[in-house]
């Protein structure tokens, strides 16, 4: 006896992450892809889903006795950004880019090429300053602002979190 399982191809689920993300941040999201409805809420700053299995499918069976857990700790392949421990006084008054999603942090555009900016470098708006690789998809950030480059917080291919300074900018011109 086989299941009627559900599956989703690659470009319906980086479909359903779109909405999802550009839902309001105190709202609701609400999917259905044939007999899979997702629900998806945020109120202040915590999600909650359920996902309404098929009406048609059979419950699962019970998963067999549980293995027991390695006793060695999985090892990530990227390391961790470090926790920030920035003195709030360097930063006032400087222009903070964020990681817009979690991801690894790429510092150069290859391996062997040079980094994309260095402390001290001048940029412009809309300057590369880095890759945050997600789903095998190159993400560029770009520079909100004109400015000075003043600190750079994470190293490279570490891994990153949604809202996690990248780079401190002091502006030009007035910008901040």
């Amino acid at each position: 006896m086989t299941e009627n399982v559900p599956t989703l191809t690659f470009q319906e689920l980086d479909s359903i992450l779109r909405i999802i993300d550009s839902a309001p941040r105190d709202g609701e999201v609400k999917i259905t892809i044939g007999d899979v409805t997702l629900e998806v809420s945020t109120r202040s700053g915590t999600a909650v889903s359920e996902v309404a299995p098929p009406a048609a499918a059979a419950a699962p069976p019970a998963p067999a006795a549980a293995e027991p857990a390695s006793a060695q700790p999985a090892v990530s392949a990227h390391p961790q950004a470090p926790a920030s421990s920035i003195d709030e006084s360097e930063v006032t008054g400087l222009t903070v880019v964020a990681a817009p999603m979690t991801g690894v942090f790429y510092a150069k555009p290859s391996p062997t090429a040079e980094a994309f900016v260095q402390v001290g470098d001048t940029v412009t708006k809309g300057q590369d300053l880095a890759i945050i690789e997600v789903m095998k998809l190159m993400n560029r950030i770009g520079s909100p602002v004109d400015g000075v480059v003043r600190r750079t917080v994470v190293e490279n291919e570490a891994l990153v979190e949604h809202g996690s300074p990248l780079f401190y900018i002091e502006a030009t011109d007035g910008e901040s």
